[in-house]
């Protein structure tokens, strides 16, 4: 489930599978080649980072939801089951794809 989508925002932000948030295709963050905007994905691993980042679309003017860090922190997965019970999970290849 995603926080925010591009349909409606100019922010893709979600949490992501592997324990951390997503801001994918992220506009503040340059991308590491040509062919594709996914590069420019930052992968966020906790409150203090994300609030920082949020603030920083804010700050550019982005279009974001109004509630969208109240949203994310109410959230009690929103670092993935594992890192919220604070039991580390180590995923095989084949788990990943």
């Amino acid at each position: 489930m995603a926080y925010a989508r591009f349909s409606d925002y100019d922010i893709y932000i979600y949490p992501h599978v592997g324990g951390w948030i997503e801001c994918s295709a992220c506009f503040l963050v340059q991308p590491e080649d040509e062919y594709t905007l996914f590069s420019a994905s930052e992968a966020i691993h906790d409150d203090e980072t994300l609030l920082v980042h949020i603030l920083q679309h804010r700050i550019i003017g982005h279009n974001i939801p109004d509630d969208l860090e109240h949203q994310i922190l109410a959230d009690p997965n929103r670092y993935g089951k594992y890192k919220a019970s604070k039991e580390p999970k180590e995923y095989s290849e084949d788990e990943l794809w």
